[in-house]
């Protein structure tokens, strides 16, 4: 596969609960992003070098479900601003889907699948309040609901989480 320049991207994790990467999914995401980042290197999704330089990611949220954790990072994001990161159609970037369970994927994400991790980043750093600041936690596992107690903005996001698939 042609190797992939060095551009913004989003990059989203799932992981399943049959992944070996379970565990460290939410207790150590920066080991699951350096997993990610090897298999869309490997894919020829990202450039090779962008694991060794650390200003290249930036992790954003890591949603943990009963069956699943999302983890979302950015890469190359020069522009990021995270007090603009919550407005209508600010980032919206490229995503990249990387499955880990089983199997091990690495793939360019569908316009759907794009919106929704893009709208979703930006519900997240609209809840999470003024001056708030990445990498957001969301722990929806067992039934529990977030609470935010002090939004950015009071429209509703029309989000429900990186629930995706």
């Amino acid at each position: 596969m042609e190797a992939a320049e060095r551009a913004t991207k989003r990059v989203l994790v799932m992981v399943s609960q049959r992944s070996s990467h379970w565990d460290a999914a939410w207790t150590s995401p920066g080991e699951v992003v350096a997993v990610a980042l090897s298999l869309a290197q490997q894919s020829g999704l990202l450039p090779q070098g962008v694991r060794e330089d650390p200003s290249a990611t930036r992790l954003l949220a890591t949603e943990k479900w009963d069956r699943r954790i999302f983890i979302v990072f950015d890469v190359y994001h020069g522009t990021y601003n995270p007090d603009r990161a919550h407005l209508d159609g600010q980032d919206n970037l490229p995503v990249i889907e990387i499955y880990l369970s089983r199997k091990e994927i690495a793939r360019v994400a569908g316009t759907p699948t794009t919106n929704k991790v893009n709208r979703d980043i930006r519900a997240i750093h609209n809840a999470t309040g003024p001056g708030s600041r990445p990498p957001f936690n969301v722990d929806h596992s067992e039934g529990k609901v977030p609470f935010y107690s002090n939004p950015r903005s009071s429209y509703p996001p029309g989000a429900s989480g990186l629930s995706v698939g």
